[in-house]
């Protein structure tokens, strides 16, 4: 069903070009007959249609302000939703929660952050720990880069999980369920991986509560291996373990298809292809010696 956005004027003494497009009604892609996106749209430089300007706008009868607007456009920059999906699940997701998109706002910026400052308060002794593990069991830490998530993906995550569980979740409440905000990649020679992941658990085991272990080299969707941990203080984190071909596969030609594939109907023809292509990549990566053995409970 077509998203629309309607142009409402709320001074009792409007500017004329601003009265007559009261009830203005467009595609949520297009602009008003004014050239603008929305009221106060500062982008098209012409300062008589912006100045004091006091209109409103809605999307499908929910009044959205200027505020509103930009911010909903500047997170969909910042996710990778498509504009139209991010006003349309920030609308839907505001209305659920009984909140403004404002409110809305400030709830996913905040849970962002908090979570980023957890994982950047542990991040130090985490990674140190897990540098020394990798030098002791042959294994190599891959991304290390990248072992911090940023706000902005977090805001995109908390955004889909929210579509997900229809909007019943907080903002918060759903930040309580992401576990991989801090996440590690071990790196092992093919005919080195299952001894050497085995032994890694082992000192992992030593260190850290083990909170999941879950090998998936038989799967035709994900090849690699997805743990979690928790540190003595409580803490939560991801470790991922994989092949040089199985981390190259995930980070490269699969990560470029998901994102396409994500944004789709799982339905049309369109996601089946890409879903047909990841597939295929998914089964060529060769399989690890033994993996069977990491199936078996720890010690």
């Amino acid at each position: 069903m077509p998203v629309t956005k309607t142009w409402e004027v709320t001074s009792d003494n409007p500017r004329a070009s601003h009265a007559e497009m009261s009830g203005e009604t467009v595609d949520i892609k297009d602009t008003f007959s004014n050239g603008l996106r929305f009221p106060g749209d500062a982008s098209t430089g012409d300062a008589s249609e912006v100045a004091n300007c006091t209109c409103v706008m809605s999307i499908d009868g929910g009044i959205i302000s200027e505020t509103e607007a930009k911010w909903t456009d500047e997170f969909a920059k910042d996710t990778k939703f498509d504009p139209v999906d991010a006003r349309q699940a920030l609308v839907d997701y505001s209305r659920k929660q009984g909140v403004s998109i404002q409110e809305l706002q400030s709830a996913i910026d905040n849970t962002a952050k908090q979570l980023v400052d957890a994982a950047v308060r542990n991040e130090s002794a985490v990674s140190e720990a897990l540098q020394a593990m990798a030098g002791d069991t042959g294994g190599e830490l891959l991304g290390f880069d990248f072992r911090l998530k940023t706000v902005e993906s977090l805001r995109g995550k908390l955004l889909r999980d929210a579509i997900e569980n229809e909007f019943e979740l907080s903002p918060a409440q759903s930040g309580e369920t992401i576990r991989d905000v801090l996440r590690y990649t071990f790196g092992f020679e093919e005919n080195a991986y299952t001894e050497g992941a085995m032994a890694l658990r082992e000192t992992l085991a030593g260190n850290y509560g083990e909170l999941k272990w879950n090998p998936s080299w038989d799967s035709s969707v994900y090849r690699g291996l997805n743990a979690q941990f928790r540190t003595t203080g409580g803490y939560e984190f991801e470790i991922q373990f994989h092949t040089p071909t199985s981390f190259a596969a995930k980070n490269g030609p699969l990560h470029k298809l998901y994102e396409q594939f994500r944004v789709l109907n799982e339905a049309s023809e369109e996601a089946q292809a890409i879903q047909a292509e990841m597939t295929a990549i998914t089964e060529s990566i060769p399989i690890p010696p033994n993996w069977e053995q990491l199936l078996e409970p720890l010690g």
